[in-house]
């Protein structure tokens, strides 16, 4: 698995380099030249360091903190054009590795937004955890689709791709909802 950004990912599909994609479409037209499957939306939370200063924050009182508290950005999302949605804070930092983010909420030097579905991730941390904010009932949620070329010799593996997805989807729901209890 190669990391790409939505318009490397859609030169290497046209150019055969690639074969699936999955990419952020929070800006995606509905008619393109690939053969895109929406997968649903991925959804992002506040992330803080477990029992340290920000996670003891009252829900009511989170969001006129957090904004001037020092946030952690991946690098990634400013990239594909999304820095108005997920920038909360004056105080900000973009950051090029998910790890690194993870860490250095979990010494306490930030907080971040992060997909939900990273509490069952290899990356997730025990030194994190999900603030929860008044003024947000929900996530952020941004939409997520698999690109591939129209083709009939790949359909097979694209659906043992959207079932492995859908499965992933699926217990990272789990996964995040027993980690808000």
């Amino acid at each position: 698995m190669i990391v790409r950004n939505k318009k490397q990912i859609k030169q290497g599909l046209q150019d055969g380099e690639i074969h699936f994609g999955l990419v952020n479409v929070h800006d995606s037209r509905a008619i393109h030249s690939l053969d895109a499957t929406f997968l649903g939306h991925l959804e992002f939370l506040t992330f803080v360091q477990k029992g340290g200063e920000l996670s003891k924050l009252s829900p009511s009182k989170a969001v006129t903190t957090l904004s001037r508290e020092r946030q952690f950005i991946l690098r990634s999302l400013v990239e594909e054009g999304m820095r108005d949605k997920v920038v909360l804070s004056s105080d900000h930092e973009e950051v090029d590795q998910l790890a690194l983010i993870i860490k250095m909420v979990g010494l306490g030097l930030g907080w971040t937004l992060l997909p939900k579905s990273i509490v069952r991730s290899k990356h997730f941390s025990e030194d994190i955890e999900i603030l929860k904010v008044d003024q947000m009932l929900e996530g952020f949620k941004f939409g997520m689709a698999l690109w591939c070329p129209h083709s009939k010799q790949i359909s097979d593996i694209k659906k043992s791709i959207l079932r492995a997805v859908h499965t992933f989807i699926d217990e990272s729901y789990a996964a995040a909802a027993a980690a808000e209890k």
